[in-house]
């Protein structure tokens, strides 16, 4: 039972460390779009906004994605448009992944308390 439990507590972590640096590559590439895009889907003015907002160390995470009807102009791009939406869905089954190892865990925890 230790050894399940082991296993459970360690596949949380590390499906958390997953999820953190996916998060990251993922922020990173967002930041690229917009350099891309600054001067013909964005103006400098709304890319410079932006990146400060995703680039921001405590605000930065609030708003993991630019909203669609502030910058419909980004989401005119296929590309970008297909990029939000595939991230969207890992990052969901990312946080699926972590809430069932979490409550695994804690089942586990409470039927062997020691």
């Amino acid at each position: 039972m230790n050894a399940v439990k082991s296993l459970i507590g360690i596949a949380l972590i590390v499906s958390g460390m997953v999820y953190l640096i996916f998060d990251r590559f993922n922020r990173k590439r967002l930041i690229e779009y917009f350099y891309r895009f600054k001067g013909s889907l964005l103006s400098d003015e709304q890319s410079k906004k932006l990146i400060g907002q995703h680039t921001d160390f405590i605000f930065g995470k609030i708003e993991p994605y630019p909203s669609n009807s502030l910058y419909p102009s980004l989401y005119s791009n296929e590309e970008f448009k297909d990029f939000i939406l595939k991230s969207k869905r890992k990052k969901k089954w990312m946080l699926y992944t972590i809430a069932l190892f979490f409550t695994i865990n804690l089942v586990f925890s409470l039927l062997d308390p020691s």
